[in-house]
């Protein structure tokens, strides 16, 4: 009989696959046959025909014959029936005998505690991310911590009942913006209700439109603003919400030492007007103190704005003397890589000589590089310099006198 796809189709009913149906019709219609011939009949890869048959076999379709070369022969589809549906009897039968047994052992008990595994909902949309900003607010018990963004600066007062109202009952409110002349004076209402400390401004367009909501430790809403925009309406925000433990405790340990460093806003004036910079307005990060290469900062007339501990020892002067030091003074011959550092121009491996407080010659390397302050307004020159046969300990550099003092800052 010609193997048809409506025989095809009522084998598969019986979970034979496509290539076991094939070679089971081809057996009926060769009775005892070799692999080979059953493959040719029934169009099965002779690679696979072998398995094929040993699947037929195991399925009680087919029988091997002990012969040389083996050989292979049909079992009667009435018998394989038969035997099939004793085999269900017999399921049925002990299905009926255990059931109460099989029903207490795999009952469904519901009540195991495996701890917090975590709720997330995404959020999308302005409007929809600021009515979760405000439900979180209303349900605050003790904390609220927030990284926010420029653009969360002059949203706020859609949010202020709720802020109020947070503050009416003893909710610490705790809010990260970036300060800048735009911002501070946005914020004097907000300022009277909750602490401000000012979030760099300087961190890049893409993370710093990202913001983080934090609730008594146990609650985080991490929202990104497109576009970080003052608009309370339009707007492709998303945002994540989250109270699992484990990535709340996460972001509470990002935010929270970002908050005990920041400046308040009274910080943030009184550094906008005296000229003030740090080694972040200049994006030197953390590690601007602790290196053993001498760190130079100073603007496009050579004059020093900031030096690290290491350049103290280096030098032989306290970071007093740095005040108003111009690197003329320090390297009489070679000021020249400072000045064009400031005004834009990047110079690698530059030997350059300067002195000590003592007049004794300092050979040192040197890579000099422009930045700019993170309003992009003002540019300066950065100087790392590694004296040329000589190591500095920064450790050394942190107990020596001539280090001693508020190393990082420079009125400009």
């Amino acid at each position: 009989m010609p193997i048809t796809p409506e025989r095809l189709s009522r084998l598969r009913e019986f979970g034979l696959s496509e290539y076991a149906a094939r070679a089971y019709l081809a057996l009926l219609d060769l009775g005892v046959a070799e692999a080979r011939d059953v493959s040719t009949l029934s169009k099965v890869p002779q690679a696979k025909i072998y398995h094929v048959l040993e699947q037929l076999h195991e399925k009680g379709l087919a029988v091997i014959l002990p012969e040389f070369p083996k050989k292979y022969a049909p079992v009667p589809f009435p018998e394989y029936l038969d035997r099939l549906h004793d085999e269900h009897d017999r399921q049925a039968q002990a299905i009926d005998r255990d059931r109460e047994v099989l029903a207490e052992m795999f009952r469904v008990v519901g009540d195991a505690d495996v701890g917090n595994l975590g709720f997330f909902t995404v959020v999308r949309g302005r409007r929809n991310v600021l009515a979760k900003i405000a439900e979180m607010l209303n349900e605050a018990k003790s904390d609220l911590l927030v990284l926010g963004t420029t653009g969360l600066a002059s949203r706020y007062p859609s949010l202020q009942n709720e802020l109020e109202d947070a503050r009416r009952r003893g909710l610490r409110l705790r809010i990260l913006l970036p300060l800048t002349a735009e911002t501070i004076p946005r914020l004097e209402a907000l300022d009277a209700i909750a602490e401000l400390r000012g979030r760099e401004a300087d961190e890049g367009s893409q993370s710093g439109r990202v913001a983080i909501v934090l609730v008594d430790g146990a609650r985080a809403f991490l929202i990104n603003f497109l576009p970080d925009d003052d608009n309370l309406y339009a707007g492709k925000d998303i945002g994540v919400f989250t109270d699992q433990e484990a990535i709340v405790a996460a972001l509470q340990t990002l935010v929270e030492p970002r908050w005990q460093d920041a400046p308040t806003p009274e910080e943030a004036r009184e550094a906008d007007r005296s000229g003030q910079i740090r080694p972040r307005d200049v994006g030197l990060g953390v590690l601007f103190d602790e290196m053993h290469d001498s760190v130079f900062v100073c603007d496009e007339n050579g004059r020093i704005l900031l030096w690290n501990p290491a350049a103290s020892l280096a030098f032989g002067r306290s970071p007093q003397d740095a005040i108003d030091l111009n690197v003329a003074s320090l390297f009489p011959d070679h000021a020249a890589p400072f000045l064009d550092a400031a005004r834009g121009q990047r110079a690698d491996l530059v030997h350059v000589t300067g002195v000590s407080r003592d007049g004794e010659p300092i050979e040192v390397e040197g890579t000099f590089f422009p930045v700019k302050n993170a309003q992009g307004d003002r540019s300066f020159g950065v100087a790392i310099l590694r004296a040329r046969g000589r190591s500095v300990d920064v450790r050394d550099a942190a107990s020596s006198p001539a280090s001693r003092g508020p190393a990082t800052q420079r009125r400009t």
